[in-house]
């Protein structure tokens, strides 16, 4: 039950805030160690927010879809398709990074 709500829509939802920030303001960043962090503007940000969307959904869909007999069906479609988005997205934010350092 717990994993439901906690899982299903407290997480999600704590992800999708700072996910949206970054997409409506373009600018984010990536926390690194000891304080430091990776700024980001423009495109990178938004595919970081759109790399978190796409976490937020999945887990939205695998704990809270997966706790309701209706909505069973879509489950593994639902999670099938925001674990692709997580995957494309998070490919295309690395590939723009290691570009721009190495370019």
């Amino acid at each position: 039950m717990w994993a439901k709500w906690f899982g299903g829509i407290i997480a999600p939802a704590l992800i999708l805030w700072p996910a949206l920030y970054a997409i409506i303001t373009k600018t984010g960043f990536i926390p690194g160690c000891y304080g430091e962090r990776l700024d980001l503007h423009g495109t990178d940000a938004v595919l970081l927010g759109c790399t978190l969307v796409c976490l937020a959904l999945f887990l939205h869909t695998h704990y809270f879809w997966g706790n309701f007999r209706r909505l069973m069906q879509l489950h593994e479609t639902g999670k099938t398709m925001t674990l692709l988005g997580f995957c494309v997205f998070l490919v295309w934010l690395v590939i723009r990074l290691l570009t721009d350092t190495f370019a």
